[in-house]
C-alpha cells in the first residue's frame, strides 16, 4: 500500500496556537480531513478553531472546495480600545459567539456571502493588504487577533 500524506501542517501556525488546541480538536481536524478526502463534503460540526485548522490544512493541499463562505467585519471594544476584525466563516453567528467571550463587547458590522472559500479568502486578503497601514494589534490576544484593523477604515471597507 502506497503511503500518502492526507495533509501538511503549518508549523508556525500550530506553534503559535498549540496551547489553545485540545487533543479533541486536533482529533476532529484529522477526522474531518479524512472525511472530506473520502466524501468531498465539508463537515458541519466543526467549532471555530477546528474549522480554521481544517481550512489551513486544505489550503496547504491547494484544495479548492465549493462552499458558501462569508467575509465578516466585527467591531470589538472595551474600556481601553476599539477595533475591527475581518474574517471568514461558514457560520458568522457561531463565530460571533466564539469571539464574544474574550474581554470585549463584539458586534457584527458587515458580512457578505461568497460561493466558494477561495473567493472569500481573496476578498479578505485584498482588504487586509489594502489597509495594511491600519493594522491593529489588540491588547488582549485571541484567536484571529492578527486580522484586526483600526476602526477609522470601517466606512472605507466595501463588502
Amino acid at each position: 500500500m502506497q503511503n500518502q500524506n492526507l495533509f501538511t501542517i503549518d508549523t508556525e501556525f500550530f506553534n503559535k496556537y498549540l496551547p489553545k488546541i485540545t487533543d479533541d480538536q486536533l482529533g476532529k481536524v484529522l477526522r474531518s480531513i479524512v472525511y472530506y478526502k473520502s466524501t468531498k463534503k465539508i463537515p458541519d460540526n466543526l467549532d471555530c478553531l477546528t474549522s480554521v485548522m481544517f481550512n489551513i490544512c486544505l489550503d496547504h493541499h491547494n484544495t479548492n472546495y465549493n462552499i458558501k463562505t462569508y467575509v465578516y467585519l466585527m467591531q470589538f471594544s472595551n474600556n481601553e480600545e476599539s477595533f475591527i476584525k475581518i474574517g471568514l466563516s461558514r457560520h458568522v453567528k457561531k463565530r460571533f459567539y466564539n469571539l464574544k467571550n474574550n474581554g470585549y463587547a463584539v458586534s457584527i458590522v458587515k458580512k457578505a456571502p461568497f460561493n466558494t472559500f477561495d473567493e472569500a479568502r481573496k476578498v479578505e486578503l485584498d482588504i487586509l493588504n489594502k489597509f495594511k497601514d491600519f493594522k491593529y494589534t489588540p491588547k488582549i490576544n485571541f484567536f484571529g487577533s492578527t486580522e484586526c484593523l483600526n476602526t477609522s477604515v470601517l466606512k472605507q471597507i466595501k463588502l
